[in-house]
Parts: structure tokens; sequence; C-alpha cells
């Protein structure tokens, strides 16, 4: 009898190693995909890889720039794009170190390496335009035609941004609403495939 429970726990020993390792083994087998989107340079501003980023959003806009902005203390990748009928999108995903932290600004190095993860979460912000592009075709005489009349969200608001050939400028009247949504990034969305780890 005494054999037997002997026998029983270290079969039950041998099937708990064998569960951990295959465990261990596929953990470090499904590493999060993960690309590297941009880097700092040597004055320490932060270079976009704009090269390895898709041109357009899931549902085929076009994306018209990405950039490094900061928002609660920590760095994040922004794809934004427009539609003709004055509509914004903006796309936004955190970026990280190579082992996945948050980035904040005051602990950059210069030559790091900053990256997208798979499935992590994108806040998405989008305006609609209620009449903003409309405002093109309003040229007050002896004035200059506007260059666009598009909704935007560079503050985290939408607004309508005008500009006549000087500069950008803001028109208030509820000219575009917002929207706001949360998903989870696919990073074959973000990044071109030659670019996936």
């Amino acid at each position: 009898m005494c054999n037997r429970k002997f026998w029983l726990s270290w079969r039950a020993l041998a099937a708990f190693a064998a569960c951990t390792i295959f465990a261990f083994a596929e953990t470090s087998l499904a590493a999060p995909l993960r690309a590297q989107v941009a880097q700092v340079a040597a004055d320490g501003t932060v270079k976009v890889f704009k090269e390895r980023l898709v041109d357009h959003f899931a549902n085929g806009q076009p994306v018209a720039d990405a950039y490094v902005d900061v928002s609660n203390g920590f760095l994040r990748l922004v794809r934004k794009g427009f539609k003709p009928n004055g509509d914004c999108l903006r796309e936004v995903a955190t970026l990280v170190d190579a082992n996945g932290l948050s980035v904040v600004p005051s602990a950059l190095v210069k030559g790091q390496v900053l990256w997208v993860f798979d499935a992590t979460p994108v806040s998405t912000l989008g305006c609609t335009d209620n009449g903003c592009h409309a405002l093109k075709n309003v040229v007050p005489i002896g004035e200059p035609p506007l260059v666009y009349a598009r909704c935007d969200t560079s503050d985290g608001t939408c607004q309508c941004h005008i500009n006549d050939g000087t500069g950008d400028s803001t028109v208030g009247g509820g000219f575009c609403s917002s929207w706001y949504d949360k998903s989870v990034l696919s990073i074959d969305q973000w990044v071109l495939h030659q670019f996936i780890e």
C-alpha cells in the first residue's frame, strides 16, 4: 500500500511538472506581435517611422499624418485623417519600450526604439462635419478663398478649422460634433507586414 501511494505521488508530480513546462513553452511561443514605429533622435525628439505605417484606416480612409504626442504623461502614436466632406478621424495608441512598458518623455534615451504591441487599447476620436466644410464656399468680398475648412481634433475636441492661407484658426458655432470609441489595436491595420515581429 505504501508503494502504491509513493507511485501515485510521483505520477502526480511528473504530470504537474509536464503541465508547467508545457504552459511555459506555450506562453513563450505566443509572445505578442509588435513593431518598431519610432526612435529617439540625438536631439531628444521622437522620429516616427512613417514608411512602416499603413497609409489608411481600417475603413479605407487615408491617413493624412502620423505623429507622437503626450497625454497623461506618456507618449502616444497618433494617426489622423480627413474625409473630403470635412470629417476627421484620429486614432491613438500608447508607445511602449521593448518590454511593453509605457514611455515617459523625461526617461527617453538617445537611440531608444519605441514600439506598438498588438491587442493594446486604441482610442478613437472622430469628428462629424455639421457644416464646417461648407464654409469653404463662403468668401467675403475682397477676402481670399479658404484653403480648407474642416473639422479637426488638434486639442482633443472637435472644432471647425479654417485656413485662408495665412494660418489655421477655429470657428465656433457647432459646425462639428465629436464621437469617441475604444477598441483593440490590430497591428496589421497599423503597421506594414514586413515590419511586424
